[in-house]
């Protein structure tokens, strides 16, 4: 663990929340019925660890969503995100399976109307492999081309009205990751459905990044799943962190983020 004094000016040391495996043995699970807040019955452990989280500014480039599992590009127009993804991933087909907007300090609300969820501040990916092929399936009805090639989901996050300063995202280098020890199954049921995800189990090798005082005309690419298993990253661990050397009276963090399926159609 690097200390403060080791640490480069714009990087900083902050808690992440991973999760503890159950003595049980059994697999993780939460019941969330009614309000997405109202938490009634889960054996997650929480295990909040101090990691250095490095900034990126200035060498963005040296992060690809195919070796780290996550990267960042510049846009001004985010209704391009469907075309976006078909000329940077090279994918034949895009579709756009959902979006979440996502405001810090003060937790789920409704703004005019739409849902407006708080960050997520737990160590975790958006879907287990498994989920990842069944909504493929039944985005798809089943038709057997979109399974023949490589699937994968990606996220397009970016941040709305300012810059992100409380709240950055934390973002893991899939290199650093042990898909056996570090991937624990998580199964989170609402009132009327049920979420298949990964939480984070602690590993002390894990590399953590994030985009200082990101701007609504840089994006992050977060891959979610990738079916494909020759060595490119198959998923990233992100999590929302406090960064408490931040100014005071800055912004509170506003995010969108679509989420897509990406077919490589045979």
């Amino acid at each position: 663990m690097a200390s403060n004094e080791s640490l480069s000016p714009d990087d900083v040391q902050a808690t992440l929340n991973y999760t503890l495996s159950p003595p049980t043995g059994e697999s993780l699970y939460s019941y969330l019925i009614g309000s997405p807040t109202q938490m009634l019955r889960t054996n997650v452990i929480p295990d909040p660890r101090s990691v250095v989280i490095s900034n990126v500014r200035d060498r963005e480039d040296d992060f690809s969503l195919n070796t780290c599992g996550f990267e960042f590009l510049k846009t001004r127009y985010f209704p391009e995100v469907e075309e976006l993804l078909k000329t940077h991933t090279r994918g034949k087909r895009v579709i756009i399976v959902g979006h979440a907007i996502r405001r810090g300090c003060g937790g789920d609300a409704k703004i005019d109307q739409v849902h407006v969820q708080g960050p997520s501040y737990s160590v975790h990916g958006d879907r287990s492999f498994e989920a990842s092929v069944a909504q493929v399936r039944e985005t798809c009805g089943d038709r057997a081309e979109c399974l023949e090639g490589r699937i994968r989901f990606i996220t397009v996050w970016r941040p709305i009205g300012s810059a992100v300063y409380h709240e950055p995202l934390a973002l893991a280098d899939w290199r650093s990751v042990c898909i056996d020890d570090d991937l624990l199954a998580r199964r989170v049921v609402y009132a009327c459905q049920e979420i298949h995800t990964i939480a984070g189990r602690y590993n002390d090798s894990h590399r953590w990044y994030y985009l200082k005082e990101q701007t609504p005309s840089e994006i992050t690419l977060i891959k979610c799943f990738d079916s494909r298993t020759d060595g490119c990253a198959r998923l990233n661990l992100h999590s929302a962190f406090y960064d408490t050397g931040c100014p005071p009276d800055a912004p509170h963090r506003q995010s969108i983020e679509v989420n897509a399926i990406v077919l490589d159609e045979e």
